[in-house]
């Protein structure tokens, strides 16, 4: 009886125990999702690192301060700033913002010595790339070290800019900036993922490519309607060429043979001619008794004989 009153405690005991862990689990949760602070006008969440407070800045999409540090001149802050220019992540936008951040801080009153340090490119909340710069520079004698993270938004870009001092993020103090800073300069959220910068540019040169591409076709069946409508001339052309040269060929051999036909009948004609003026002649006359064929009959003749009737007859 009394083993069975122990185990009974003890169960009762680990119930206690795991829900106490599970509503400490609970609060912990609940703890750590409510220092997320959500800017709406902007559309983007941000987690600060523990203990900074969150100043009153219109000016500025957020402005997060250290707690304050007696005899520390400067106040370690994390500003967030909304801009208009849309970001492309690539080498060319990383040179253009080293170029404006040298020239913006090269000309700032009581400022000296800036200088990159370095910049990469991250991923923060598994989907939204960034790109991250890395400076140093002095103002009014105190050594200070800068990280910006610029962020594509829907309506241009976000800039979390975080300043500290040099000594506090170097060394021993590394540790510092990589577990507690840097942890709260990846927690943005958006509400929404930036679109294509210049999408509007690049959909109207997508239909400029239609309409170049559609103008060409346009050209071409034109070309191709042109080139068969003039093959069907050249056809049409040839046919009356071949039906022309046809028809000469005719005229020309009908031409050919009454030519044929009118020669031979003048031929015939002439000899029926020569035929009448033979019988006639008196030179062949002579000519058949010089043969001997006066009559059919043959007969013997004199040489004399004829030159006298050849005299007679001219």
């Amino acid at each position: 009886m009394e083993r069975v009153t122990y185990i009974k405690n003890s169960i009762l005991k680990h119930s206690i125990c795991l829900v106490g862990v599970c509503l400490l689990w609970s609060g912990l949760a609940l703890s750590q999702e409510s220092e997320a602070v959500y800017i709406e006008k902007h559309g983007f969440s941000f987690i600060p690192p523990e203990g900074w407070e969150i100043k009153d800045n219109p000016l500025i999409a957020l402005d997060v301060r250290a707690p304050k540090v007696e005899g520390q001149r400067y106040q370690s802050n994390i500003k967030i700033y909304k801009q208009k220019k849309p970001l492309s992540i690539n080498e060319r936008s990383i040179q253009d913002i080293k170029e404006n951040l040298t020239s913006y801080f090269k000309d700032k009153a009581g400022l000296s010595d800036y200088s990159i340090r370095s910049h990469d490119t991250y991923k923060i909340n598994e989907e939204t790339n960034t790109i991250v710069i890395y400076s140093d520079y002095t103002l009014s004698g105190i050594e200070l070290m800068q990280a910006n993270v610029f962020i594509p938004h829907k309506a241009g870009r976000l800039v979390v800019n975080y300043t500290d001092y040099k000594k506090n993020v170097e060394g021993a103090n590394s540790a510092y900036f990589s577990e507690q800073i840097w942890p709260s300069l990846a927690s943005v959220q958006l509400d929404e993922q930036p679109e294509l910068p210049y999408k509007g540019l690049m959909l109207v040169g997508a239909i400029a490519l239609l309409f170049l591409i559609a103008i060409a076709s346009l050209l071409l069946m034109k070309r191709r309607s042109s080139t068969k409508l003039y093959d069907k001339e050249l056809d049409t052309e040839h046919d009356e060429k071949s039906k022309a040269l046809e028809f000469d060929h005719d005229e020309l051999e009908d031409g050919a043979v009454d030519l044929v036909e009118d020669i031979s009948d003048e031929a015939q004609a002439l000899e029926r001619e020569m035929e009448a003026f033979s019988l006639n002649s008196p030179f062949s006359i002579q000519e058949s008794v010089r043969l001997g064929n006066v009559d059919g009959k043959k007969e013997s003749f004199d040489i004399d004989d004829e030159d006298e009737d050849y005299n007679s007859v001219v």
